[in-house]
């Protein structure tokens, strides 16, 4: 019978050798490539940084209903009002859409709660979508995913954070400038100095955001309680008053599609309910704080917009209310009086803060996005010492400050609701495949499917009521603009050419990038123990789904659990690779499972056979001498040969891939007594180098690790003779492997040697 994972040639074999230096890997393991780290000072190389580089759990339960808090609270409560009151035409159906609107933010909030429990990832959305929907479907979920990435990232977070700042500079100058009219340059240019500053905020360090969003947050409560306790005081005095107005004109709207335009304006101030799924691996306890946080935090805000909506009304009319620029001000002007200059100031403070919070998930969410190979990879780099993600909060920022240039608040608040809804529909879709496909899954907080199934026809509605009813221009360019992302996706995510070897090309004229392998695909032979295994649980915490082969089932099944913990798919297949037939399954099994797109082989299973000289009819256990030649030959050469010409076409396609054998010391020499090995390892080496030649051309790398004594099972009947915590660990193979992945594209190293730095031999 073959035996697993057997590479190191005998101790005879490497006595003379051992005494050179081993050519050995500096990399660490890591999940995230600091932005740092990219780019050498005196040329384009990598230096890869020596820890892990990761988004540190730093939000509790106060500072995650701090977050939501922050976000939904700022502009469209003192903003919305009007678009509301304009389409309902009346103060009690005003109310209603209200509290219909936070009743639905509430819902969509629960399940993305629950697929956020399923699926604990960053990004909300696209990982929702793509994972969620992709379970059903993967090229769909990825499609799909790819879509809300490219839309959000250039549409629907900027367009936003905007709203934002304008209304943030609007109120700021409307509280310091009282009897001038506003310039719309003075808007603009303070709007722009406004997302610089967040930007440094956001790049300098995660917990000064978070402190800042908190003190925000406290200044807009306090704000909004000022407004609301001023009503209750007015509605002491002439309560009728809001009776007569709310009995009057309920029903005064005739178009029940219309209606969807008034949930527009009060949606978008309720907007921000999903804010925290767009943070959730960095929650200090996310399966408790998440639900929790949307539980406590969604009805306190909903009773404190209700609550300032009937303060706006004890204080202005329906006509009042309609023809004013900014209602917050306007109610002020009338209640507060010499003090209104401060009123402003706050409402602006509130959009500033909502503003941060926003652009804090904002690059999150394209973080993620390039983890998934939807952006360039630069875009998923976290600076090493300040671990804030530097490149996504700048690109958030810019295309921020071009959103500025328009300033029509209301316009961009229709453009902005009709796609995002679109999105929050598919993750809604995606929380109900995730039902039937993740039955299994831990979830603290279940939605009856029912009620999932209302907030998708809800979605639907507000995506197509409005324009039925009301075409508009900035709904074709929506449209457009989430279009035009397909035409990035075949070549850059389906094809995955690199992004970046387009944009360090032309910024540099020549590439030295690090390919991110999250989501990547990988078949690992001989992965049941040794070198393949800790190659699998290296890749596994690279973020590569897995196809784990060997003959030992219960030894894939531990691993594939231990592999999966990193929230990625382990499959196990059984493959004895002296078996054609077996080979011929496996391969059949890989191709299915990964749609036929395969990124990584690496060909780790093989056998050392019995020592015996070539003179010799019999083995030491009594094979025939050349039978276990034979056998040999079939598990490390021809096997090798079968299954490699197998994967091959599935990384044509892509033109992308890599081909890495853990081959042996062997290939470079010879020895008595192992004929069959050496004849095996050079036939090995001569095959990949011939293959290498045939494929280049398609961007597939072929490299062949040629170590000498590793600390696996297969050499501890050596333990008098060896001191294995010199030899080299079955880990070092897997930071070699790691290397390979991530040298240039323009860069393949084809053999590489691995030896001991000190002899192993026990004196």
């Amino acid at each position: 019978m073959a035996i697993d994972i057997q590479r190191e040639p005998s101790l005879t074999d490497i006595d003379s050798i051992h005494h050179h230096r081993p050519v050995q890997s500096s990399l660490t393991k890591h999940r995230r490539i600091s932005i740092s780290s990219i780019v050498h000072p005196d040329s384009l190389k990598i230096v890869l940084p020596t820890d892990e580089v990761t988004l540190k759990r730093h939000l509790g339960l106060f500072s995650g209903i701090c977050f939501i808090v922050g976000v939904i609270i700022g502009s469209g409560i003192f903003v919305s009002p009007k678009g509301v009151l304009q389409e309902t035409q009346s103060v009690g159906l005003c109310l209603i859409i209200w509290i219909a609107c936070g009743l639905v933010a509430l819902l969509g909030a629960l399940c993305y709660a629950e697929i956020g429990a399923v699926i604990p990832r960053n990004g909300a959305e696209v990982a929702y979508i793509k994972e969620g929907i992709g379970s059903v479907h993967k090229q769909i979920g990825d499609i799909l995913a790819y879509v809300s990435s490219w839309a959000y990232t250039f549409i629907l977070k900027p367009s936003g954070i905007a709203i934002l700042i304008l209304t943030f500079s609007q109120y700021f100058w409307s509280g310091i400038i009282e009897e001038c009219e506003l310039s719309e340059e003075l808007i603009k240019m303070t709007a722009i100095f406004a997302i610089l500053m967040l930007i440094n905020i956001n790049s300098i360090s995660v917990s000064i955001a978070n402190r800042l969003n908190i003190i925000f947050v406290i200044c807009k409560v306090l704000t909004i309680l000022t407004v609301i306790i001023i009503g209750v005081i007015r509605l002491g005095k002439g309560l009728f008053l809001i009776y007569t107005k709310f009995a009057k004109c309920i029903g005064t709207t005739k178009n029940p599609l219309g209606v969807a335009l008034a949930f527009y304006s009060g949606l978008w101030a309720y907007d921000g309910w999903n804010s925290l799924n767009l943070v959730t691996e960095e929650l200090k306890n996310p399966k408790r704080d998440l639900w929790l946080s949307i539980v406590l935090a969604l009805p306190a805000v909903i009773i404190l917009y209700v609550l300032t909506n009937i303060s706006y009304f004890t204080v202005m009319n329906k006509a009042t209310l309609l023809t004013s620029d900014a209602v917050a001000v306007t109610w002020g002007e009338v209640v507060l009086g010499p003090v209104l200059r401060f009123l402003p100031i706050l409402i602006s403070v509130s959009a500033l803060g909502s503003a941060n919070g926003s652009l804090f998930g904002a690059a999150r969410f394209c973080m993620v996005s390039a983890q998934y190979g939807y952006l360039p990879e630069v875009f998923a780099c976290i600076h090493i010492r300040r671990l804030t993600p530097i490149p996504a909060v700048v690109l958030q920022g810019v295309i921020t400050i071009l959103f500025c240039l328009p300033s029509n608040i209301d316009g961009l608040i229709d453009f902005f609701s009709f796609a995002a809804w679109i999105f929050y529909g598919l993750t809604f879709v995606a929380t109900l495949c995730c039902k039937f496909t993740k039955k299994n899954a831990e979830r603290v907080i279940s939605v009856p499917i029912p009620l999932i199934i209302i907030i998708v026809l809800i979605s639907i509605y507000l995506v197509l009521a409005p324009v039925i009813t009301s075409p508009n221009i900035g709904y074709l360019f929506a449209t457009i603009m989430i279009l035009c992302g397909l035409v990035f996706y075949y070549p850059f995510v389906y094809r995955k050419i690199e992004w970046n070897i387009i944009i360090l090309t032309i910024m540099a004229g020549e590439y030295r990038g690090v390919i991110d392998l999250h989501g990547k695909n990988a078949v690992i032979t001989g992965a049941s123990r040794g070198i393949g295994k800790e190659i699998a649980l290296t890749l596994a915490k690279e973020g590569c789904n897995v196809a784990l082969l060997a003959r030992s089932r219960d030894a894939l099944e531990t691993l594939a659990i231990e592999c999966s913990k990193n929230g990625i798919k382990a499959h196990v297949i059984i493959c004895d690779m002296s078996s054609k037939q077996s080979i011929e399954d496996a391969c059949k099994q890989i191709s299915h499972i990964f749609q036929n797109k395969l990124d990584i082989l690496i060909n780790n299973a093989g056998i050392a056979g019995e020592s015996v000289s070539a003179i010799e009819e019999k083995t030491p256990s009594g094979k025939d001498v050349v039978d276990m030649w034979e056998e040999v030959m079939m598990v490390n050469l021809l096997g090798l040969m079968r299954i490699t010409g197998r994967c091959l076409p599935m990384m044509k396609e892509s033109k992308h891939g890599a081909i890495i054998t853990i081959s042996s010391l062997s290939a470079t020499m010879t020895s008595g007594r192992s004929a069959q090995y050496h004849a095996s390892q050079w036939g090995v080496n001569g095959f990949l180098g011939s293959i290498y030649e045939d494929i280049r051309e398609y961007g597939i790398k072929v490299c062949s690790i040629m170590p000498g004594f590793v600390n696996t099972p297969m050499i501890h009947d050596d333990k008098h003779k060896l001191n294995f915590d010199k030899c080299i660990q079955p880990e070092d193979i897997a930071q070699g492997v790691l290397y390979i992945l991530r040298t240039p594209y323009n860069v393949c190293p084809t053999e590489i040697k691995y030896r001991p730095q000190y002899t192993p031999y026990l004196k």
